[in-house]
């Protein structure tokens, strides 16, 4: 093999760089969501436990 057969060209590298980042901020981006479901529903929750002991 020799040198050019193993090289990566620079915009592929940039490009591969630039997907990385995506994937990790889309990553970052989902947890925060699935954080915030899992508040809304224990909100919902409480609400829905409130509500049935009022009308107990």
């Amino acid at each position: 093999m020799t040198g050019s057969e193993g090289h990566v060209p620079d915009d592929h590298r940039t490009a591969m760089r630039g997907w990385k980042k995506r994937k990790e901020q889309l990553h970052r981006q989902q947890d925060s969501v699935m954080k915030a479901n899992d508040e809304a529903e224990k909100v919902n929750l409480l609400s829905l436990s409130k509500k049935k002991n009022a009308d107990e």
